[in-house]
């Protein structure tokens, strides 16, 4: 995030006290193959492949935008 920020010269990408922040906040329902995945990876990397291959619409608990809840 904060790499991609600075090579497009923006000030955005890191998470400080009062910056606004997009952001999803994912919780697959339990015993769900996902659920599983994330419990078993070994590396961050691997939960964020398994989020963007395999969640859908059941995992998302809540959005946001510029830090407010989406309805």
């Amino acid at each position: 995030t904060r790499a991609g920020a600075e090579a497009l010269a923006l000030e955005v990408g890191d998470f400080q006290p009062g910056r606004l922040a997009d952001f999803v906040h994912w919780r697959p329902p339990a015993r769900s193959t996902l659920a599983a995945v994330l419990a078993h990876a070994e590396a961050p990397e691997r939960q964020l492949s398994a989020l963007f291959t395999m969640a859908g619409s059941e995992s998302v608990r809540a959005g946001y935008i510029e830090g407010e809840p989406v309805p």
